[in-house]
């Protein structure tokens, strides 16, 4: 038993468009967009790194040169990439793009990761802060928190994909 991803794009549909979004909205929308794109974990996530973003036309990338749960120290690096999509509403890609606009500020030279706390000093947030909004967002949209944690997202958006054809 999985969630439906479809309800959580109709909620997230309706946070738009991307300059009217508060802070805490328009972090909620491109974590969980990322999130469902991705099919990556919390962990994965908390580690991306603006000085590690790269553009193309079709996609925005993010290497990953740290250790994490699927990576061996010899071969650490691993690569997240987000595709564009055609509609605003639900590209991740543009709304990544505001998110790292409104947040630039937050960053120093030596601290560039791209997920920050919504509070000041907006430090970077971990896989268990990452994890908390993926929930709240679940709950935004209806979905049962007492059944599904931030941790389904991985299995309900490979299942989405998997249903419609699309490799992963």
């Amino acid at each position: 038993v999985i969630w439906d991803v479809s309800t959580v794009l109709d909620r997230l549909t309706r946070w738009s468009p991307a300059k009217c979004l508060s802070l805490k909205q328009l972090t909620y929308k491109v974590v969980m967009l990322v999130a469902l794109v991705s099919a990556g974990r919390e962990q994965s996530l908390a580690l991306l790194d603006v000085s590690q973003f790269h553009r193309s036309t079709d996609s925005v990338s993010f290497a990953i040169n740290e250790i994490t749960k699927t990576s061996r120290p010899s071969h650490p690096s691993q690569v997240v990439v987000i595709p564009r999509f055609e509609g605003k509403h639900l590209c991740p890609v543009h709304y990544l793009n505001e998110y790292i606009k409104r947040t630039a500020s937050f960053r120093s030279d030596n601290d560039q990761k791209l997920f920050r706390g919504l509070v000041k000093p907006h430090v970077a947030v971990g896989s268990a802060t990452i994890a908390r909004w993926l929930k709240a967002v679940l709950a935004e949209a209806g979905i049962n928190t007492d059944m599904f944690s931030g941790h389904s997202v991985r299995s309900a958006s490979t299942s989405a994909a998997f249903n419609r054809g699309v490799s992963t």
